[in-house]
């Protein structure tokens, strides 16, 4: 059945949780312009005024619209309330309102324009969501159908173990260390850097696609098994699977842990009902404990010689909300590398970020014309670890309307949330979730991750299940003798 789409903004328990976090948002309003030691961000204090405000409106409108919201859109606005409310209050409490220092500091002049720009960003992304979810909202009617009936995994299987009968041994032989399960002590060893390997952009594509359809061809099989009565057998089974999956995970990245522990929580659910709350607890904490683990490695740098190393990695940490979901100095350092390097930044850059991070196309694109590469230059770190925001991306091409890559990306987080949430073929919805998870995140990402994750974690994995939900070898077989045979 369809879930109640009133519950998320008129459940009573909800409103209790809306209210907090408006009554947080004023305060964090009033902390911030009150506290404010810094006159280059004299103007911060009205972000999350700015919140309030808007908030106030986009959740009484939202109220009104008969919608499922999912885990997609839920996130979303976690961020948005991180970026908004969270991080002016880390800036202002940690004292880090130069971040950890990397690059010129902003006048106050770009650093007012910065906030003045998040605010327009801010505003857009409501009214788009609520103009997207209007959209969806009609075609959740012609859905109810399809939601009454239960969710499948992997129905056809042909396509999808023919890839693994091919792409596997490619893999074992180029770089088998790639699928094996990670521990922590591995952190710091990126398992998806084959650079030094022949062919790697192949081998970037597949090895996230054989990781996936390992996971979803073992949980179908394992299925099988829980349909016929051997629940825990089964459910113990299938999450032997899960964390070994995600022990494989462990030397990519940390939002690629997240995002994947967040679908993998979504799928058990619908596939066995009758988990233990336990097991779900474990993986949170695994989670939290790996992201944890890495960012520690990432700024081990601030431990050296502390006295008090928990306390200075809390605060670098800490201080880091404004790289993270791309705080206002970090877009005020935008805008000014854009008055920087204006004069080389053209159609050729925006080429060169939409297609520098595809296997194979990469290798015939100039690295060093993108907007990312310039805005490393121009914090003087000497390598491209630094994200500009992708209101810096859009702002970079477009000055006169620095909104443009936050429109597309929060219209297609609403699109990949409802499609998620009304596909019945798991393997769908576990892909339809992911990428729409990076775009719920795209105010802390920018064009090249965004567009370089859906052409390797989407793109390539809708093929090949849409190849195999399509055909099957017995199919394959009988046309092939048919023609034959003319």
């Amino acid at each position: 059945m369809v879930k109640n789409s009133e519950q998320p903004f008129r459940n009573k328990h909800n409103k209790q949780l809306i209210s907090t976090i408006f009554l947080i948002a004023l305060g964090i309003t009033i902390y911030t312009l009150l506290s404010i030691d810094n006159d280059t961000y004299k103007l911060l204090w009205l972000l999350p005024l700015g919140y309030l405000l808007f908030t106030l409106i986009y959740y009484g409108v939202l109220a009104k619209i008969n919608y499922n919201y999912g885990v997609v859109f839920i996130t979303a606005n976690i961020i948005i309330f991180i970026r908004y409310v969270i991080t002016p209050f880390s800036i202002v409490f940690s004292s880090s309102y130069n971040g950890l220092g990397f690059g010129p500091n902003p006048s106050e002049s770009s650093m007012s324009l910065a906030i003045a720009l998040m605010l327009l960003e801010l505003l857009v992304v409501y009214f788009i969501t609520i103009f997207a979810v209007l959209h969806y909202s009609k075609k959740q009617k012609s859905y109810s159908k399809i939601n009454s009936i239960a969710a499948n995994i992997l129905n056809n299987k042909s396509i999808v173990v023919l890839f693994m009968l091919v792409a596997l041994p490619i893999v074992l032989v180029l770089s088998p260390d790639a699928l094996m399960p990670n521990s922590l002590s591995s952190i710091g060893s990126n398992t998806d850097n084959f650079s030094d390997i022949q062919y790697s952009g192949l081998l970037l594509l597949i090895i996230p696609m054989i990781r996936l359809v390992f996971l979803l061809l073992s949980l179908s099989f394992i299925k099988g098994i829980y349909d016929k009565k051997n629940k825990g057998i089964a459910i113990l089974l299938a999450w032997l699977v899960v964390f070994f999956y995600l022990s494989m995970l462990i030397s990519t990245s940390r939002w690629s842990i997240v995002f994947s522990s967040i679908l993998c929580m979504l799928v058990i659910a619908q596939l066995f009902p009758k988990t233990p709350k336990i097991f779900y607890g474990i993986l949170i904490s695994m989670t939290v404990i790996v992201f944890a683990a890495i960012s520690i490695y990432k700024f081990s740098w601030a431990l050296d010689s502390s006295l008090n190393p928990y306390r200075d990695i809390f605060n670098v940490l800490f201080g880091q909300f404004q790289e993270y979901f791309s705080g206002p100095r970090v877009v005020a350092q935008s805008l000014d590398m854009t008055e920087f390097f204006g004069s080389q930044i053209g159609i050729s850059t925006i080429m060169n970020d939409f297609l520098g991070s595809l296997p194979f196309i990469s290798n015939f694109i100039d690295q060093t014309d993108r907007t990312n590469i310039y805005f490393n230059l121009y914090l003087e770190v000497g390598n491209v670890s630094h994200i500009i925001p992708l209101l810096g991306n859009s702002y970079a091409y477009l000055p006169l309307f620095p909104v443009f890559f936050t429109i597309i990306a929060q219209w297609l987080m609403v699109r990949f949330d409802f499609k998620s949430q009304n596909e019945k073929q798991i393997e769908f919805k576990y892909i339809y979730g992911y990428i729409g998870l990076f775009f719920a995140m795209s105010m802390g990402f920018n064009v090249q991750i965004i567009f370089g994750n859906f052409i390797a974690y989407f793109l390539f994995p809708w093929l090949l299940f849409t190849l195999n939900r399509r055909f099957t070898l017995k199919s394959i077989t009988y046309n092939s003798n048919k023609t034959g045979g003319s």
